[in-house]
């Protein structure tokens, strides 16, 4: 543990052959080494899930290999506390589903979700009612992907007022992912609007740049907030 404190990663796809994710159990090795290396201390197994009838299936084999992902860091004697959640789609289907907590990061209520590339302010309001009325904490995944964010920075702040939190990419915050994506990700960081930071690590040549990513916002908002978003804020979170 440095300064910065336990670092937390809540957004990955190191569980294997579920997604565009990590697609061998020797791929996952590598990640959860990467992850290590970076001094990451508990990371969030993300895999894609769709409402699209496939849902349970992906759920029950994401169970099974979670087990094959703890024995792995503990035949390899990795330090790492690594807890199941799902990058849960959130388009039309989700308003029609009542039993969302079984697909929440670890035991709490928090609830990664990711929209399709175009929607509107008023449908990520839905979507945020959607799942606060299940008494679920959202947080939107990597917002800094999408084109028009900046233009819902009002609304942003709204919903964030009502318990939205917002995921930024460790890739996006170094740069690794664009310019126009690390513009979007620290203007909105330095709005002071509430976030966690995730890898978002899709493979061994993925890294998971969240050492970087950390020395980075330390060196834009300082010490204290930095320490917040990827150390003190995930472990308050994770317990409700």
């Amino acid at each position: 543990m440095t300064a910065m404190g336990k670092i937390f990663d809540l957004h990955s796809h190191i569980l294997y052959g579920i997604d565009d994710g990590s697609q061998s159990i020797h791929d996952s090795l590598d990640m959860l080494k990467n992850a290590q290396i970076e001094g990451v201390h508990t990371i969030a197994l993300t895999p894609h899930l769709l409402f699209d009838g496939t849902e349970e299936n992906v759920r029950n084999i994401a169970i099974d290999r979670l087990s094959d992902i703890r024995k792995l860091t503990e035949e390899n004697g990795l330090p790492l506390h690594v807890i199941l959640g799902f990058e849960v789609m959130a388009d039309e289907t989700i308003l029609r589903r009542k039993n969302l907590r079984q697909y929440t990061i670890g035991q709490s209520s928090l609830i990664l979700f990711e929209m399709k590339k175009e929607f509107t302010p008023d449908f990520l309001d839905d979507i945020v009612m959607h799942l606060k009325n299940q008494n679920l904490i959202p947080v939107l995944a990597h917002p800094e992907r999408y084109h028009d964010i900046l233009k819902m920075k009002v609304r942003l702040k709204e919903l964030c007022d009502n318990g939205l939190y917002l995921q930024f990419n460790a890739s996006s915050i170094v740069g690794n992912s664009g310019r126009k994506n690390r513009h979007k990700a620290m203007t909105l960081i330095e709005s002071g609007l509430p976030f966690v930071l995730g890898s978002d690590a899709h493979s061994p040549l993925r890294p998971p740049l969240m050492k970087d990513a950390v020395l980075r916002l330390e060196a834009k908002i300082g010490l204290k907030k930095a320490k917040t978003a990827v150390s003190t804020l995930p472990e308050i979170l994770l317990q409700k």
